[in-house]
């Protein structure tokens, strides 16, 4: 893997162990189940993704007993959250009158238990079979997402133009859309690479990309739930001017 593109992953750790601990503060307070979710949906896949690569780059191996064992089953346990809280996000907040969207959570989360005892029962080493499953689970998620915050946010940007929503709260869940949008890009690289080539896409020539779709992805997502005070001083004055104009 080119240094550039750990770097880029390293960072995109950062940026969601940033976002998931700061929503998790956030549910504390509220004790709202919208906040949990996005809370262990950004934080478990930053974790497990974190601790999982970790064993690979040392170079740890099953006959390290406990030292190997126990970080690798606390990586997957997180990924595994990560299936029911992406989908228990987007139910929640944009269909939590649906019950087709409930009946998703709980199909996808089953779905979700193969690939667990799959490679908790493997020797480590990734194979397409799981990977691909885990991706497609996961891109399922990103793709429901991606296309419910384009949807709401076009929805209240229309409100907005008759003076009955927000603008600035459109923008960010369109922010939040975008985040969703690059990862899934990410994603489906990944998946084209297991089918075509049998291994992860971060591991070929053009890995960079793919650590440049997933920081996007983080950024944005960072920008929607938290702001720099600049920027969202910068929004506000956009939309002042823009009502002005109206």
């Amino acid at each position: 893997m080119d240094l550039t593109a750990k770097l880029a992953l390293a960072a995109t750790c950062v940026v969601a162990v940033y976002i998931g601990v700061r929503t998790l503060l956030i549910w504390r307070r509220t004790r709202m189940f919208p906040e949990l979710c996005i809370g262990l949906n950004v934080l478990s896949i930053a974790l497990g993704g974190l601790v999982l690569t970790l064993l690979m780059v040392v170079g740890s191996t099953p006959a390290e007993g406990a030292r190997y064992y126990i970080p690798r089953v606390f990586g997957l346990l997180c990924i595994f959250v990560h299936i029911p809280a992406s989908y228990a996000t987007v139910w929640k907040i944009f269909r939590s009158s649906d019950r087709w969207a409930l009946a998703l959570v709980g199909v996808t989360t089953a779905a979700a238990v193969p690939w667990f005892l799959l490679v908790l029962t493997s020797e480590g080493v990734p194979v397409a079979s799981s990977s691909v499953l885990l991706l497609v689970l996961r891109g399922g998620g990103m793709l429901w997402a991606t296309l419910e915050c384009f949807r709401y946010s076009a929805l209240l940007r229309r409100r907005a133009a008759l003076g009955l929503g927000d603008p600035i709260i459109a923008h960010r869940i369109w922010l939040w859309g975008l985040g969703a949008g690059f990862t899934l890009l990410a994603i489906g690289l990944d998946i084209g690479s297991w089918v075509l080539a049998g291994q992860a896409f971060i591991n070929t020539p053009l890995g960079l990309v793919l650590a440049a779709l997933t920081l996007a992805g983080a950024l944005s997502i960072a920008f929607a739930f938290f702001p720099p005070v600049r920027y969202a001083r910068r929004m506000e004055r956009r939309y002042a001017r823009a009502g002005e104009a109206v």
